[in-house]
């Protein structure tokens, strides 16, 4: 008996096979057919990522060289634009002037200002808070102080507090300010009706004065023409007051704020002009 090969079942023909046998070739073909489509997904899927992906790389890194080559142009043309202005004369200071200034020289503000000629304004512009600073600090007479700055020039502004008398020196008035502080520049004019004062040697003295001096009341102030220092061996802190209507007075630092508020009563009851003592007790009697 010949032998069965699988030759013989490849020639056998569909019609000659079992209903076993064709469920079986119909189950192996579907193998077959689910095999080949799995190696054409494998062997094409590959390049067809590539082919969608690679040309959105080189887009990205073109897009990303791009960016980079307009920051480096906008820095380079920031920094050529700063130079400009770093050295082109209209933004260096030319020209410095001085605006409300009436107690200090100019040159002494500008000075202390350390405004130079050829400086950058952008350093003074950095530098003007500081400015400001050293200015009321050198000068106690300034309110506040601030800088104008334009086109190679700065001017600065100052604010002066308010004046409340005058001290008289080697015949020269200096323009005394609240808290008793002097200024330095003599005025070149007569100046408004306000108390001068004489003769006090120590500028700490003539601060007290001054400081009891404003504690008068207003109508009584307005009256004041003249302090004098008139110190003595047992009354250092000794005053004399003339005032407006004639009368002077006599005091002592201590106590004259508090006295003085008897001023218009006792001037009141006087005949004529004379002096009213407050240094022990309060008494007046005319000139004559």
């Amino acid at each position: 008996m010949r032998k069965k090969n699988k030759d013989d079942d490849l020639l056998r023909s569909e019609d000659d096979l079992s209903p076993w046998e064709k469920a079986r070739l119909s189950h192996v073909e579907k193998e077959s057919l689910q095999k080949v489509t799995r190696k054409k997904r494998y062997k094409f899927s590959s390049p067809q990522l590539a082919e969608f992906h690679l040309p959105k790389f080189g887009a990205l890194k073109e897009r990303r060289l791009k960016e980079g080559s307009k920051r480096l142009l906008i820095l380079f043309l920031s920094l050529t634009l700063l130079a400009l202005l770093y050295i082109l004369p209209i933004f260096r200071v030319e020209k410095v002037t001085v605006k409300g200034n009436t107690m200090q020289s100019d040159a002494m503000v500008i000075k202390e200002a350390q405004l130079i000629p050829k400086m950058s304004l952008f350093e003074v512009l950095f530098r003007e808070g500081k400015i400001a600073s050293n200015l009321k600090q050198a000068f106690p007479t300034i309110e506040t102080a601030n800088l104008t700055i334009g086109l190679g020039q700065v001017q600065v502004v100052l604010k002066e507090k308010k004046t409340v008398g005058y001290m008289v020196k080697a015949s020269k008035l200096y323009p005394i300010v609240e808290k008793g502080i002097v200024a330095s520049k003599a005025l070149p004019d007569q100046p408004a009706s306000l108390p001068m004062y004489y003769g006090f040697k120590k500028e700490i003295a003539l601060q007290k004065v001054v400081l009891e001096v404003q504690k008068f009341k207003p109508n009584i102030l307005n009256l004041v023409s003249e302090v004098h220092a008139s110190p003595t061996k047992s009354d250092p802190d000794r005053l004399k007051l003339y005032m407006s209507d004639g009368n002077q007075v006599v005091a002592t630092r201590k106590t004259m704020a508090q006295k003085m508020k008897y001023y218009a009563k006792i001037a009141s009851q006087m005949d004529q002009a004379g002096v009213i003592n407050f240094q022990v007790g309060a008494y007046s009697y005319s000139y004559h």
